[in-house]
């Protein structure tokens, strides 16, 4: 009798080794939405998140309106964690802008917002404590001038997460980005996302940056996660300015994929 409970015992605690072996965390991205999640990749893992956006906007001058389209194309973010509490960040994105002033078409293109960064957990959800994480920002001086500084521009974001039900969560960033201009921009973004079903979420949220010198930008969008695969998840979501500015509106769809899987 012995035996048989030592063999039942070595069977039971093998099966739980190769259950926690296989067993995968769930899939966090920090698309299609503005806001950055404060939740890291798993060690070890690597993350691919990309998409394409397009912007219209419209500028309102004595001559006559100026139109601006904005095709961002592959605008990607790749993501490694390096420990348990720090995540490595590599971002950039193709962007070709098409401006029409009167019947003057001129076109722009280039490379983009090149991102070195870094994701720092500071807390885990506890009671009324939120889940919470530093982001560390370095945009670099590459690519094409027109869609950005000329210079290193640091920044940091704090975010926060926390769970309001079983189906509904809250997430919010505060952040600033500062120039070599002395001009300082601050960031807010406040997303809750709703677990409709398995594999589907539906999210809702507002954002938007304040700065010294240019007008207040305050837009809200609403967009969908279909989670194909444990690793893989298409994305898209639609926004739209709350106040006067150049961007009206924009659409963005994507995926992204986390390996090993």
């Amino acid at each position: 009798m012995p035996e048989i409970i030592k063999t039942l015992f070595l069977i039971l605690i093998t099966g739980q080794v190769v259950f926690a072996q296989t067993e995968r965390p769930p899939l966090s991205t920090d698309r299609p939405d503005q806001t950055e999640a404060p939740v890291l990749v798993p060690v070890k893992y690597f993350q691919i998140e990309t998409g394409f956006v397009f912007e219209t906007g419209k500028t309102a001058e004595v001559q006559g309106d100026t139109y601006t389209d904005s095709y961002n194309l592959g605008t990607s973010l790749l993501r490694y964690g390096l420990s348990k509490k720090v995540e490595l960040r590599l971002g950039a994105g193709f962007t070709l802008q098409k401006i029409q002033e009167g019947k003057v078409i001129s076109e722009e293109s280039g490379l983009a917002n090149v991102l070195l960064a870094s994701k720092i957990s500071l807390a885990e959800e506890e009671g009324f404590i939120p889940q919470s994480a530093l982001l560390l920002n370095l945009f670099l001086p590459i690519g094409n001038k027109s869609f950005f500084s000329d210079n290193l521009v640091p920044g940091f974001v704090f975010a926060t997460g926390y769970t309001l039900t079983q189906w509904l969560g809250m997430s919010s960033n505060l952040g600033m980005r500062f120039f070599e201009n002395d001009d300082q921009i601050f960031r807010y973004s406040l997303v809750f996302g709703f677990d409709v079903i398995p594999k589907i979420g539906i999210f809702l949220e507002t954002f938007g940056r304040i700065s010294g010198k240019d007008k207040p930008v305050h837009m809200a969008d609403l967009g969908m996660t279909y989670r194909i695969l444990p690793n893989l998840q298409l994305d898209t979501s639609y926004g739209l300015a709350l106040n006067d500015v150049e961007l009206d509106q924009f659409f963005n769809f994507g995926a992204s994929i986390r390996f090993p899987r």
